[in-house]
């Protein structure tokens, strides 16, 4: 396997995750300026927590 696809293989849920993080705060933002801020607060949480809960592989 080549070794892009081996790297990208490693990131692609976190890569999924973003977009679709991107997605919802777009359409918020489509929807209301101020809904979109809060979509904002949300995903900048939610992804805090993610990366909280998920350790870095390289520490140990």
């Amino acid at each position: 396997m080549p070794i892009i696809l081996r790297i990208l293989a490693l990131f692609v849920e976190d890569l999924f995750v973003f977009v679709g993080f991107v997605f919802i705060v777009k359409a918020t933002f489509m929807w209301s300026e101020t809904a979109g801020i809060y979509s904002i607060g949300i995903v900048l949480i939610l992804v805090g927590l993610l990366l909280s809960r998920k350790p870095s592989s390289k520490r140990r």
